[in-house]
């Protein structure tokens, strides 16, 4: 595949520095669907957190805090919540044409229509997207984000160069909830921490995630050199800090990057290990979490030695930015909340005043956004499903657009995104081809008529084949309130 040239370009998000020196564990009484108790422990210098200020900028930063530095820019989080937001659209077909839309290089810089991305100095063109959409055991639709790269669009961007890798949320009726369930702290099999426990069900997802986006970093010539961003929302988030740290061991140069009501993924002796080679130094910013309201998945699971990633950006309100305070310990933001409210009883998990539509999932024209390319904007209202609970949120997410799923073709199974048949060479070929490749791996067209764009393709052979868990999928109990 490497002879198949991709002219693209590179660029991605958020380079942050920062510190923290307060750690504290948490615990949360209560198996209530609706709300629990929460108190804080082992915060005993826990210093108050102060508020952010708006600047004539448009940027908010924290003023000086003890030991603690990071300046938060409202321009960068927008980004990374509107790329999020897409991975909801599951591989559908209008993906790459709607990030391009959304994130600016559709934009009309005459008339300051500027995109989500490009209010940061980058945009993504819907050429330098690679979708992806994979089973978990007998779940054919449980895993699925995308790869793009950004390019600047101004001389001193916010945002520097780089490849992204977004990854979706919980999806309904999938394996994902018995990922999230299976909440034992086991060793990380990544690096040579011996101290570093994980999330077991997040790190067997990333495991089934790694080898196909490894593959789509080669279909956009992302190399190792290149910065390289990974993000997501809800369980997307927590996978995301997994693979921050599996690929980061690995070589590559992975950023500082922020997630949006992410759980937990690892102890305490895993979040310093993953500062420490993220950013430097074991008290250095590698992932800034977001959070609002009285979401309870971000305190989950609240059994075990799990951690804090630090700082949080907190919202308070669903529909106001400036509402949010920067903290740096559980006496500020999320942990500090003295009840809760699960999904199945509020939408605090996927309201977000900083999101496309003020949800990190819901669409107001899904159908357009997802499949006919439109991006985010449109006049229609929101469905009314986005004023009930998150967890009918889902539900109704599942229903309104169903993922396309590739069927094998001989010994390789085609991306999502790709077309049937495609004339490659002169030579009209069908599904996936070795043509042009090492014959090791295989790949297909985005195109009728490729000239540049192509995706890759799953071995059906068992050499990428998902595992299928040990324990038959079951949705009994809500996995956000173990």
């Amino acid at each position: 595949m490497r002879n198949r040239n991709v002219l693209l370009g590179c660029s991605a998000l958020l380079a942050v520095a920062a510190a923290y020196e307060h750690s504290a564990a948490e615990i949360c009484k209560g198996d209530s669907d609706a709300s629990c108790t929460a108190r804080t422990v082992g915060d005993s210098e826990a210093d108050e957190t102060p508020l952010l200020q708006l600047r004539a900028s448009g940027n908010l930063e924290a003023d000086s805090h003890a030991n603690h530095s990071y300046t938060y820019e409202v321009e960068k989080v927008t980004a990374f919540a509107a790329l999020v937001k897409f991975t909801y659209c599951s591989a559908a077909e209008g993906v790459a044409m709607s990030l391009a839309a959304t994130c600016g290089s559709n934009s009309d810089p005459v008339a300051g229509n500027k995109g989500y991305c490009e209010l940061a100095g980058v945009r993504i063109h819907s050429s330098s997207v690679r979708t992806i959409l994979m089973a978990d055991g007998d779940s054919s639709k449980a895993l699925s984000g995308f790869v793009g790269r950004l390019v600047a669009t101004a001389d001193k961007p916010k945002v520097q160069p780089g490849c992204v890798f977004a990854i979706r949320g919980t999806w309904e009726d999938t394996n994902n909830y018995l990922r999230n369930q299976q909440i034992q702290l086991v060793q990380s099999e990544y690096g040579d921490c011996k101290e570093c426990l994980v999330h077991s069900g997040y790190q067997e997802v990333w495991k089934l995630l790694e080898h196909a986006a490894e593959n789509l970093f080669d279909a956009l010539n992302c190399t190792k050199q290149d910065p390289l961003y990974l993000i997501g929302h809800s369980m997307g988030g927590a996978v995301a800090t997994m693979g921050m740290y599996a690929l980061k061991t690995q070589g590559w140069n992975i950023q500082p990057s922020i997630t949006f009501s992410s759980p937990h993924t690892g102890n305490q002796a895993f979040v310093q290990e993953l500062q420490r080679l993220v950013g430097g130094s074991t008290d250095a910013v590698a992932v800034v979490r977001v959070t609002l309201g009285k979401d309870l998945v971000p305190i989950t699971p609240r059994k075990g030695d799990y951690a804090f990633t630090w700082p949080e950006v907190y919202f308070s309100s669903k529909t106001d930015a400036k509402a949010m305070k920067l903290c740096w310990n559980t006496s500020c933001g999320i942990a500090a909340q003295s009840s809760y409210c699960g999904m199945g009883a509020c939408n605090d998990h996927l309201a977000s005043p900083i999101a496309p539509n003020d949800n990190m999932a819901i669409f107001k024209d899904y159908v357009g956004a997802c499949v006919g390319g439109l991006g985010a904007a449109s006049n229609q209202n929101l469905p009314k499903v986005a004023q009930q609970d998150a967890s009918q949120q889902m539900a109704w997410m599942a229903k309104a657009i169903q993922p396309k799923v590739a069927e094998c073709d001989g010994d390789w199974q085609p991306a999502a995104d790709c077309v049937k048949d495609f004339l490659y060479n002169g030579k009209w070929l069908k599904g996936c081809t070795t043509d042009g490749g090492d014959g090791t791996s295989a790949w297909c067209s985005l195109d009728e008529y490729y000239i540049s764009k192509w995706n890759v393709c799953t071995p059906c052979d068992g050499k990428m084949k998902m595992q299928k868990p040990k324990s038959a999928y079951t949705r009994t109990g809500n996995w956000y309130n173990r």
